[in-house]
């Protein structure tokens, strides 16, 4: 009962401050801190994965390994906005572990469940060169996370060990990296003047955050509501 009781004072003070943080990120104009205050929602969210790990849970080993590689991408892609290969393969790395959260049943992997991810990969690789004429390294590793990323979503949501709040999360991380990609996409395509793609790329609040930050609360608050059947490998 006391854990449980823990548990609920600290999702109440862990959503509490992620909310204040949502609402900075979103609407004040903090200028050179803003990246600060939309780190620290991420390492808030990364806090309460560690105070909540136990070392005998694969599952949490796999999240906490997931959170290392998000935090470090956003320290390189949201605090200092540099290093952006990195950054996005470090993406890709966290989408690994989300992919052997959802798929590692017994400790092993389906070889069909890894043959969809390469063919699903290399397809949307040909028409990606197909539809821009040319491929640069950048665009090879942001395919690849960006493919991970909808399969895992996907899969998390015909799981049968799903994670609700975790299905949800990646779907919003779909919805953040879909924005993502819209407003990276200058060099590659040229959206029409007043089409529902430009449109998205000026509204004057922050569409990537709107998704971002609450797919990273729901991944954190994952670890501890497992709200269906707890993987059969934990």
């Amino acid at each position: 009962m006391s854990m449980k009781i823990n548990l609920k004072k600290m999702d109440t003070l862990f959503l509490s401050i992620e909310s204040i943080l949502y609402i900075f990120i979103l609407f004040m104009d903090l200028g050179k801190y803003q990246r600060v205050v939309a780190f620290i929602s991420i390492l808030i969210c990364f806090i309460y994965v560690v105070l909540n790990f136990k070392k005998n849970n694969h599952d949490d080993k796999i999240m906490l390994l997931a959170f290392i590689a998000t935090l470090s991408a956003d320290y390189f892609l949201t605090l200092h906005s540099k290093q952006v290969l990195l950054g996005t393969f470090l993406f890709f790395l966290s989408q690994v572990f989300f992919f052997l959260r959802i798929h590692l049943s017994n400790r092993k992997i389906d070889d069909n469940i890894m043959i969809i991810y390469i063919i699903t990969y290399f397809i949307s690789l040909l028409c990606l060169y197909l539809f821009i004429g040319y491929i640069d390294l950048l665009l090879i590793v942001s395919l690849l996370y960006y493919v991970c990323l909808c399969l895992n979503m996907i899969f998390a949501w015909i799981s049968n060990h799903k994670i609700l709040l975790f299905a949800i999360g990646l779907t919003l991380y779909v919805c953040a990296d879909f924005m993502v990609g819209l407003k990276s996409s200058g060099p590659y395509v040229t959206f029409q003047e007043g089409s529902i793609f430009d449109i998205l790329i000026h509204l004057p609040i922050n569409l990537i955050w709107v998704f971002y930050l609450p797919t990273q609360v729901l991944f954190a608050l994952s670890t501890t509501h497992k709200n269906l059947k707890e993987h059969s490998y934990v």
